[in-house]
């Protein structure tokens, strides 16, 4: 290269450390500013300061080229022949070739400048990052210009969209808070030279479509596999602010929200920092020591559940079950003690959303059909409370309905479905059947832990005509008006401890009274169990005695029958 020897390696070795120099800022600015969150507003301004510079670098240039070009044109020297071109340079005509590239440059510029504007443009109306961006920008604005805008109503807005999209983000909104509040988990992480903050769910190796669904849905993230679980992550500073602004719209119910706030809290003081103080330091990490496991706090007041927060809550919490013992269904949900007040909402949500008459209102009053009990600790952990619903009508013609109108995205919709099918064979009766029976607890063999691809034992698969056979099962027993059930074959009530019927009392003075229970109902009447028993297996569901009248009326029926 121009006759020096070597200097094709020479130029070769400084294009690669210019390269590689620039590599490696580029790398350490990334990382300090995306994931250590280390662009405090002081480095943030030395950046700012930096890019002004090399433009005013640049303006100089442009203004020393033209300085030298007025000085020689303007008083051209003894040197140049105290003219302007000098002798033997011929000028080129402005207007001509000069004219034509400044007219094809600047056209070219407007066209890119354009075809970049529109796809922006566009991904600013349909993209969630607007939010995020014009939140950040909307609060930055109200921080130093005392900006007045409804930004909750304005972001919630931009979050949810519009069109035919809105409601499918909205739902999708809700049912990630229920899962988060199942599976989630926020975390701060002390680094050397400060803090990093973390959004994390962790899940089976089975359900790592859930975690790529969520990461599609929410456009960020990351989700990495070790072992036989899985990990859905979000650290970077500008994403960790974007789940801010969700779960500010959408919150948490449980406990998870108090881990929530206290990240929210040490974020906003660590990214508005402008140093990296002792007192800082020791304010967040106040702050960490009070999360997660070491929580010894849990007094919040927060009960937004809605269908969708429901469901997501039940693919990470919920369970379905068959109790093989009695051949009896089970819906339940176990939480640690500490979440007993979200169980209780949960039950009140449910007595109030699945559709029950008030008659069977007043059965789920005076009675533990949906119960929530207390256990003891098993294997270190801490104790545990139990949502649970075992009484066949209400999972049968309530509770499963009302999550058939869901689209679970876990395996958890698996079990359900497989639950349903026992449901439906158990509530008809046709478990009594032994080959029926048999094919149900091969089928509750197939679900939950056994259906993973990491279990250990060895399970028997059931077949498609099998399946078949049991949602094609023979009925056996019959729901009467009053709740009993008769055995079809038989034609004889079939005696059980959990009956589906409540008591009505109508005394002389037309008062009405409602008991749960025929017990209840003589002791309100003052007579014995035994008398009363005789007096309605003889007078039938309405029984007249010493001036009152007493009504057996069946609850939890099937609301196809009570459409009918």
């Amino acid at each position: 290269m121009h006759n020096f020897e070597n200097m094709g390696i020479i130029f070769i070795l400084a294009l690669i450390s210019v390269v590689s120099s620039m590599a490696l800022w580029w790398r350490d600015v990334i990382a300090e500013g995306s994931y250590l969150g280390n662009h405090t507003i002081i480095v943030q301004k030395g950046l700012n300061m930096g890019i002004l510079l090399f433009i005013v670098s640049e303006a100089m240039l442009f203004f020393a080229i033209f300085w030298a070009f007025f000085h020689s044109a303007l008083a051209p020297t003894v040197e140049l022949g105290g003219q302007w071109p000098p002798l033997g340079i011929e000028a080129i005509n402005p207007f001509e070739l000069p004219l034509l590239n400044t007219v094809k440059n600047t056209i070219l510029i407007i066209m890119l400048a354009v075809w970049v504007c529109i796809p922006l443009y566009k991904l600013i109306l349909s993209s969630n990052l607007s939010l995020f961006t014009l939140k950040f920008i909307n609060t930055q604005l109200n921080k130093y210009h005392n900006t007045t805008i409804d930004s909750t109503i304005f972001n919630q807005q931009k979050l949810e969209g519009s069109g035919s999209d809105f409601e499918k983000k909205k739902e999708f909104y809700k049912w990630l808070s229920g899962f988060t509040d199942a599976e989630g988990s926020f975390i701060i992480t002390s680094l050397p030279k400060g803090f990093n903050f973390k959004f994390s769910i962790g899940l089976h190796i089975d359900d790592l479509p859930v975690l790529n669904y969520i990461k599609d849905r929410l456009g960020f993230g990351n989700t990495y596999i070790t072992k036989n679980s899985c990990h859905f992550n979000v650290t970077k500073k500008e994403d960790i602010l974007k789940i801010i602004n969700i779960f500010d719209i959408y919150s948490l119910n449980s406990s998870k929200n108090l881990d929530f706030l206290d990240l929210k809290k040490a974020y906003y003081l660590y990214q508005n920092r402008t140093n990296l103080s002792k007192e800082l330091i020791n304010q967040i990490l106040e702050l960490k020591k009070n999360m997660n496991s070491l929580r010894t706090n849990y007094e919040f007041s927060q009960n937004n559940i809605t269908k969708s927060w429901l469901l997501g809550f039940i693919e990470g919490d919920g369970s379905f079950s068959l109790d093989r013992t009695n051949m009896t269904p089970v819906f339940s949900i176990k939480l640690t003690e500490s979440q007993l007040p979200l169980l209780i909402e949960i039950k009140k949500y449910l007595e109030n959303n699945l559709g029950f008459d008030e008659y069977s209102k007043q059965k789920l009053i005076c009675s533990s059909v949906i119960s929530i009990g207390k256990g003891k600790a098993v294997n270190n952990c801490k104790p545990l409370a139990t949502l649970t619903i075992k009484q066949v009508p209400v999972l049968n013609n309530y509770l499963l309905p009302f999550l058939s109108e869901c689209d679970f995205i876990s395996k958890k919709g698996l079990d359900f479905k497989d639950f349903k099918i026992i449901c439906k064979a158990i509530y008809i009766g046709a478990y009594r059947i032994e080959k029926i029976k048999d094919l149900i607890i091969k089928l509750s063999y197939t679900m939950n832990n056994y259906r993973l691809s990491t279990f250990v034992g060895k399970i028997e698969s059931i077949s498609l005509s099998e399946i078949n056979e049991l949602i094609n099962a023979k009925a056996t027993i019959e729901y009467l008006d009053d709740g009993l059930q008769l055995d079809i074959e038989t034609k004889k009530l079939i005696h059980n401890r959990s009956n589906s019927s409540i008591y009505e009392i109508l005394n002389s003075s037309g008062e009405i009274l409602i008991k749960p229970n025929l017990a209840e109902t003589a002791k309100e009447l003052g007579i014995g169990f035994n008398t009363l028993k005789k007096q309605f297996d003889n007078q039938g569901s309405v029984v007249n005695y010493k001036g009152y009248k007493i009504k057996r009326l069946g609850v939890f029926k099937d609301k196809l029958d009570k459409k009918e």
